[in-house]
């Protein structure tokens, strides 16, 4: 969240259907999904997280996200479409993480 807006994870278009569009939006269930980065940082968030500029609600994590240290772009959820995202994140340590 920042402030009232809900911010999402945009995840891309990695096994992600032609068209997410359709009559019958049960068709997806059986589509292959992906792994959700895990959060993995020992630091606050504040140390972590930064918004790339004030003009826009975007921001962006360190390389953070296990495995392969994958950095997180953060949008409005409003903003997200056509993608994959995840709204909720397991946040670890390096002490309980194992990656």
């Amino acid at each position: 969240m920042y402030g009232p807006v809900v911010l999402a994870g945009a995840l891309g278009r990695i096994n992600f259907p032609e068209t997410d569009i359709l009559d019958d939006h049960l068709a997806l269930n059986n589509h292959p999904l992906i792994d959700v980065p895990v959060l993995v940082a020992d630091e606050q968030m504040e140390e972590w997280i930064k918004r790339t500029d004030d003009t826009s609600l975007v921001f962006q994590t360190e390389p953070i996200g296990q495995p392969n240290h994958a950095e997180i772009t953060l949008v409005p959820f409003y903003e997200l479409h056509h993608q994959r995202y995840s709204i909720y994140w397991y946040l670890m340590n390096e002490e309980i993480s194992s990656f």
